[in-house]
């Protein structure tokens, strides 16, 4: 480069647009234009990286008019939608019902009527044609025969001319074979797969597949190994059927993954928010120093594939200066129970606790004192011991709302909902929306209560506690 006394000399430049000189330093030597305004002069129209080949003029098939469109994103046929909906004769829309009710693919419907299949997806809603697939009893031991003969799910649409999902709802319906996400159905899976492998006239087994396949792995330029690609697998594994059924759409862990302001950090579930809180409850009480979220992770160096690492969900700090990690696991799956395993082999010193379900409905017992706990259920049980609590004290009751106890066998306090007295008479009532569901939970609590004679009442409702009004 050209330089004086150390200075760098300016590069004089000619605008691609305007044709005027201009001069510029030489870290911007590739510079093709004087100003921005010519920048964006330069590059509209024609010169644009989008550029279609300009708008074309076309004739309306249905109304006759003339009209402008662009090639790329629209048709030269019709100039409005609505004159694309008005081209279906009375011919046509009884050729479609007719195909309809012969169970027609949409795809030879498209061909019979020279239309896109989208355009025939659209009428077939606008009148009101069912997509869905009638199921009769020969439909049903048809598909009950090939189901027991192991044939494809595939193939057993194909064959009852529907969709997969379809074939899928009505296997869950009757219960044919293992449920999606069942034990028995991963392990059935992993036989097929087997058998695939080793039939040698399966394309697993042609050498030219294998070696692509094994190029294309190789290859860091490879969509395989593309961040795109890795997403794409992702994504279409959580529309997996028995991926669903397995777990998530149950809700293990009640995964409602997002940050949460009243802890300052995100969060990947809603136990694992609710345990944030129970922690930072018991650091006001003094009970633990403190608590990180993901705080460290552990690599398996010497593992080369599968699970690598683990990071525990919880860091705790407690008084003794001693430090304990906790797992919230409303689910145990294969791979958290490989990343355990592989803690206590490579990392025995360091102490994981669990929080499974049952750990969970203990830490729940206190939730009542816990600002901000994320439960659905807890506004429902506010409501209706709101209602108690007004109907005993207009019956003269004296009333204690949210009282600890502490069972001699049990090392975790509960909160008996609502204490109530009156004339020496004590009344302990606890408030569960679904008495049949949650009574298992109580009955320790109710046996210590009647035997150290008190009165142990379960209300769903004001109904279940009008027994104690001065009216009977």
């Amino acid at each position: 480069m050209d330089r004086l006394g150390g200075v760098f000399l300016p590069i004089e430049k000619i605008c691609v647009n305007c044709g005027k000189a201009y001069k510029v330093k030489p870290s911007k030597a590739k510079s093709k234009y004087c100003s921005q305004k010519c920048s964006i002069e330069h590059q509209r129209g024609q010169n644009a990286h989008t550029w279609r080949g300009g708008k074309e003029i076309g004739s309306c098939k249905y109304c006759g008019k003339e009209f402008e469109y662009w090639p790329g994103c629209q048709s030269g046929e019709y100039c409005s939608q609505s004159c694309a909906k008005k081209t279906w004769s009375k011919e046509d829309e009884a050729t479609l019902i007719k195909m309809h009710s012969e169970g027609k693919t949409i795809s030879e419907m498209a061909v019979a009527l020279s239309r896109t299949e989208e355009a025939i997806k659209g009428k077939r809603y606008c009148m009101g044609l069912s997509y869905r697939k009638k199921w009769g009893k020969e439909d049903i031991e048809l598909l009950k025969k090939n189901h027991k003969q192991e044939i494809s799910i595939k193939d057993i649409a194909k064959l009852l001319n529907t969709t997969v999902g379809a074939v899928e709802a009505q296997i869950t319906k009757y219960g044919l074979g293992a449920a999606p996400g069942s034990e028995e159905f991963s392990k059935k899976a992993s036989k097929r797969n087997k058998k695939l492998w080793n039939d040698p006239d399966h394309i697993f087994n042609h050498p030219e597949y294998r070696d692509k396949l094994k190029a294309h792995w190789e290859n860091p330029d490879s969509p395989f190994n593309s961040r795109k690609y890795r997403q794409a697998l992702s994504d279409n594994a959580k529309k997996n059927k028995a991926w669903h059924l397995s777990g998530f759409k149950k809700g293990r862990n009640r995964y409602k993954s997002g940050y949460r302001p009243d802890l300052g950090f995100y969060v990947r579930s809603g136990w694992e928010a609710n345990i944030a809180r129970y922690l930072k409850f018991l650091v006001e009480k003094k009970e633990i120093k403190g608590f990180k979220y993901e705080a460290d992770t552990f690599e398996f160096h010497e593992i080369k594939r599968g699970t690598r690492s683990y990071t525990p969900d919880f860091k705790i700090f407690k008084n003794d200066g001693s430090v304990e990690y906790w797992e919230v696991k409303g689910y145990m799956d294969k791979q958290s129970k490989t990343r355990l395993k592989r803690m206590a082999k490579y990392y025995p010193g360091i102490n994981i606790k669990i929080i499974d379900k049952d750990q969970y409905n203990e830490i729940k017992k206190w939730s009542r004192l816990i600002i901000g706990w994320d439960d659905d259920g807890l506004e429902i049980i506010a409501e209706i011991k709101l209602e108690i609590i007004n109907f005993l004290e207009d019956e003269g009751w004296f009333v204690i709302p949210d009282t600890p106890y502490q069972l001699y066998d049990e090392i975790c306090i509960g909160v008996i909902h609502i204490m109530a007295l009156k004339n020496k008479k004590h009344i302990l009532i606890e408030v569960v929306p679904d008495r049949f569901a949650k009574h298992h939970i109580k009955s320790g609590l109710q046996l210590a209560v009647e035997s150290a004679g008190l009165e142990y009442v379960l209300a769903r409702c004001v109904e279940d506690v009008e027994h104690l009004g001065g009216r009977r």
